[in-house]
């Protein structure tokens, strides 16, 4: 790390690692949401075509059946209730006539009633072929409605006036006057004459003769005889229990009839009911709630969310450790640095000189610039200054990265060389030497020179730098004597 981060960079740096973890997470979550709508809407038309075999079952049964059963007999009660017949059986007991008590059929739960005119019940359905037929096929109905739980009813309207149900609940309030409405004027008659060989579809709409008044989706089939118009089939599907067949989704699916209106704007992956046999124009869609699924998203992926804040904190955690580092040694090369040179300072080459692998010879040199008080008089400390960096930067440019150099304070430069040979010492110094009074006049008009002090010794020499550093001082102080400007070796 070549410099230090700061805490901005810190925060928001594993912020965009985190929101591309999050934006991951987020993705499988509506992966997941889109598998399981489309599950929903597989579930959605299975059940649709269940229903759509209820009703073609139906439409058969009455359509084929043109004799009442002759060794059955339904046991009934009848009742006029505000104007209208209810037949229903009695305690739901279907039992066999003329056999035998080993032949008896066992007792079943039957839910149907018949409604119509109060005439009705005026008169014994064996007064009425059609009408004995149509009752003894009643107990199907009742059947036909159990098998599925969002069966809401089964139903026959026969065109003569009446409507048997299942269950007899749905029948139990309805008063004359919407038998009527419903028999004359209810848009299934048209809806199942006009194609009489496909499946009507109405809804959804809220049922009127529904004490509740439930959304119902209802499937309508025409019954024929001979070409003779009977009546219709229908087969009523309560809404809320189709579409909230996937309790675990935030938000729910709902349905609308593309005849009364067009889909909304929030509706997330609509679908439109298809059918080879039902003529459907609904389209079934999710209602998207934002909020719902924000705090489901939370709740499901609450596993990786976490994770990804321990990434978070992870990789902060990280960062920071590295600043901290990077403060460390910032701070110890300052310590082991000359602020104006940059070179090592005492610290820094007795740090530097620690565990140090020397060849066969090695050399502590200490260099001194002859008359620098005089340069500082005459040109001021700036130019001083210049001096001493100059100095510095010509001893780094002609020794080796094996070897090392120090400002000890003042005008005073401290040299680690080390060489297989002490001539290469002697050249490498020289050269150093050379190159400063070579080119010195650069930095000032008339130039400068140096003096130093070498003490080069063989490395098995077992003496500490403090007594390599003050023989080669007490050699810098014969140059400076004896002359300025030359090395003493």
């Amino acid at each position: 790390m070549n410099q230090r981060m700061s805490l901005t960079w810190i925060i928001c740096a594993p912020l965009f690692i985190v929101f591309v973890l999050a934006a991951s997470v987020f993705q499988q979550y509506l992966y997941d949401l889109n598998q399981e709508i489309d599950d929903a809407y597989a579930d959605i038309q299975q059940q649709l075509e269940r229903a759509e075999k209820v009703v073609t079952a139906l439409d058969y049964t009455f359509t084929h059946n043109q004799r009442p059963a002759e060794n059955i007999l339904f046991k009934h009660s009848a009742r006029v209730v505000a104007n209208v017949c209810q037949i229903k059986p009695i305690d739901g007991l279907v039992l066999a006539q003329g056999l035998s008590s080993s032949f008896a059929v066992p007792k079943l739960d039957l839910s149907y009633m018949l409604i119509g005119d109060a005439s009705l019940c005026d008169s014994k359905p064996s007064h009425d072929p059609s009408l004995q037929i149509k009752l003894s096929m009643a107990p199907i109905l009742s059947f036909l409605h159990d098998m599925d739980e969002y069966i809401y009813g089964v139903h026959y309207v026969d065109s003569s006036g009446y409507i048997i149900s299942s269950p007899d609940t749905i029948s139990e309030k309805v008063t004359y006057q919407q038998i009527k409405d419903f028999i004359s004027e209810s848009p299934l008659w048209s809806h199942a004459i006009a194609a009489p060989n496909m499946i009507a579809v109405d809804g959804p709409y809220r049922s009127v003769i529904r004490e509740q008044h439930e959304w119902l989706l209802t499937l309508i089939l025409p019954v024929y005889r001979d070409a003779d118009y009977q009546g219709l089939v229908a087969v009523d599907i309560g809404l809320r229990e189709l579409l909230s067949r996937m309790p675990h989704l935030a938000s729910r699916f709902d349905m609308i009839d593309l005849n009364e209106m067009a889909i909304p704007t929030f509706a997330y992956r609509p679908h439109k009911l298809t059918s080879e046999y039902a003529d459907y124009h609904q389209v079934v869609f999710y209602k998207l709630d934002i909020q719902s699924e924000l705090s489901n998203f939370l709740t499901e992926k609450s596993g990786n969310l976490l994770v990804v804040a321990l990434v978070y904190l992870f990789l902060t955690g990280v960062l920071i450790y590295l600043n901290t580092r990077w403060d460390r040694q910032h701070y110890a090369q300052l310590a082991a640095r000359d602020p104006m040179t940059g070179l090592l300072n005492r610290r820094g080459m007795e740090s530097f000189l620690k565990g140090k692998r020397h060849s066969q010879y090695l050399a502590i040199a200490v260099l001194d610039i002859d008359d620098f008080k005089q340069i500082n008089d005459a040109y001021g400390h700036d130019m001083g200054d210049r001096v001493i960096c100059y100095i510095g930067e010509q001893i780094e440019n002609h020794i080796r990265s094996s070897d090392a150099v120090a400002r000890f304070g003042g005008e005073e430069f401290v040299v680690y060389v080390t060489a297989k040979e002490k001539e290469q010492i002697t050249r490498i110094m020289q050269r150093i030497f050379d190159a400063v009074c070579r080119e010195s006049p650069l930095i000032l008009e008339p130039g400068f020179t140096i003096s130093g002090g070498i003490e080069v010794v063989e490395s098995t020499t077992d003496r500490s730098f403090e007594d390599l550093f003050k023989a080669a001082d007490e050699k810098l102080y014969v140059a400076k004597t004896s002359g300025k400007n030359q090395l003493v070796y």
